[in-house]
Order: structure tokens, then C-alpha cells, then sequence
């Protein structure tokens, strides 16, 4: 008896850590960020597809990122994407401040966007994003 169930804690264990193969496959995706030609720190980026989960990440003080959709590093869906990047001024010390975009706001917002990015299955070369005034 003690040995059933064993055998089916132990079975139980393994499929609650096997994962969830439900999720559409994903490719890692790496890449800096630039505004003016400068690495543009603590932003946040989004891979927007036409359908399926976005995938984000935020930027070092270098620029560089590293996307998710799932799981951290895992990536982004294959397929073409919509790219939004935002980034705030931090709020002074009042509560009741508004935050002000640091970058122009037709970056953060899905209808004006103009960036574009294309992710493949695997091999993708690291993004170079360019954000300009």
C-alpha cells in the first residue's frame, strides 16, 4: 500500500512540473534600445502580435532587453508584431503628479505606432530599435 502511494505521489509530482505544452511555441528575442542614437534605460517594450499573447520586457541602463510571453526569456510568438515601447518620467514627490512620457507617445500606443518587427521560429538576430523625436 505504501508503495501505491509512493508511486502515485511521485507520478502526480512529475506531471504538475512537466510544464504546459498548451502554449504556442516562442523564440527568444533580444535586443537594445535606442532614442537619438543613445540607450534609452528603463523602458518598457512590447511585441504586439495580431493574435496570441504580446510579449514584454523592460531595458537595462544599457538599453538591451530581454522578452518573455510565458515565461522569462522565452521570447515571443513567431510572426509579425507591433512594436510599443513607453518610458515615464518619474513622478516628483507628489502623489497626485501626472507622468509625462519621456519619449514621443506615438511609440506607446498601438494605433500609431510605426514600428514594426518581424519574429522568427528560431535564429532571430538581436533587435536594434531606433526611436526618433
Amino acid at each position: 500500500m505504501l508503495r501505491l502511494l509512493l508511486g502515485l505521489l511521485l507520478c502526480c509530482f512529475a506531471w504538475g512540473c512537466s510544464g504546459n505544452s498548451d502554449y504556442p511555441a516562442t523564440a527568444p528575442v533580444k535586443g537594445v534600445l535606442l532614442y537619438e542614437g543613445k540607450p534609452l534605460a528603463n523602458a518598457s517594450i512590447s511585441l504586439i502580435p495580431d493574435s496570441g499573447r504580446p510579449a514584454s520586457g523592460t531595458t537595462n541602463v544599457d538599453g538591451k532587453f530581454e522578452l518573455m510571453t510565458f515565461a522569462p526569456g522565452d521570447g515571443a510568438i513567431p510572426g509579425e508584431h507591433r512594436v510599443l515601447v513607453q518610458k515615464y518620467a518619474q513622478p516628483s514627490g507628489d502623489l497626485y503628479s501626472a507622468t509625462k512620457s519621456e519619449i514621443p507617445m506615438r511609440y506607446s500606443e498601438i494605433k500609431s505606432t510605426p514600428l514594426r518587427q518581424k519574429v522568427l521560429a528560431k535564429d532571430n538576430p538581436e533587435l536594434r530599435i531606433e526611436l526618433e523625436d
